[in-house]
């Protein structure tokens, strides 16, 4: 009896050529488009991209985790020199939060507004996110829920967009065309959950009941490194 075996030749020519198109098609999945400009909303007009701190946090406006980990951030970072300690806001809408992606975009038309900010339609969703839960909104229609969003923009200070203003800007394809790429952008760097930081470009994972003086305490023990 003879056992019909592939000489060992071959075999690694077959194996060398399924790890080849494994890394073709990984290569492939991961490509992202690339934005027209530097992704993410900066805290702060004067913030430097060029401070020796800097933070970057991936944020879903209906989580309440990230919704609980913004007012010790805020705090900490209003106590240092933006030109020291800078804050990126990246936009990353979970699924299971049945709205976030429609925040996210409303993030995006604010972001685009001169004169309005998105750390303030942050803190408007944040206020709100019992009303524009999944409970809350499960009877209304997509339609309903920008609506609603149109509202809440109209009438939260440091946003002041017109209801019929920001409802046709969630109808344009290129504001769902930038939130996308956001959230691509974070699933490219490995982001999973929210909130998730990064620091100079390293990821980290900060308590969940850190306050102002535990991030005070990080920006300073990153600045001695």
């Amino acid at each position: 009896f003879r056992y019909n075996v592939t000489p060992l030749p071959v075999a690694s020519e077959m194996m060398r050529a399924v790890l080849v198109l494994s890394a073709l098609a990984a290569a492939a999945a991961q490509e992202v488009p690339i934005p027209s400009a530097p992704d993410g909303f900066r805290y702060n007009v004067t913030n430097n991209r060029t401070a020796p701190v800097q933070i970057e946090g991936y944020f879903d406006l209906m989580c309440p985790d990230t919704r609980a980990a913004w007012p010790a951030l805020k705090s900490a970072l209003d106590s240092f020199d933006p030109a020291s300690v800078a804050f990126t806001m990246h936009l990353f809408p979970l699924p299971y939060h049945h709205n976030s992606y429609l925040a996210a975009e409303g993030a995006t038309i604010v972001g685009l507004t001169a004169s309005s900010s998105p750390f303030a339609w942050m803190e408007a969703v944040f206020a709100a996110q019992e009303q524009f839960g999944n409970g809350a909104t499960a009877g209304m229609s997509m339609t309903e829920v920008i609506a609603a969003f149109g509202k809440l923009a109209s009438q939260s200070a440091g946003v002041n967009i017109p209801a019929a203003t920001f409802i046709n800007d969630m109808n344009q394809v290129s504001n769902d065309a930038r939130t996308r790429i956001s959230w691509k952008l974070g699933c490219a760097r490995g982001v999973s959950g929210t909130p998730t930081f990064f620091a100079n470009g390293a990821r980290f994972s900060p308590g969940g009941s850190w306050s102002a003086s535990d991030w005070t305490a990080f920006f300073r023990q990153v600045m001695g490194n």
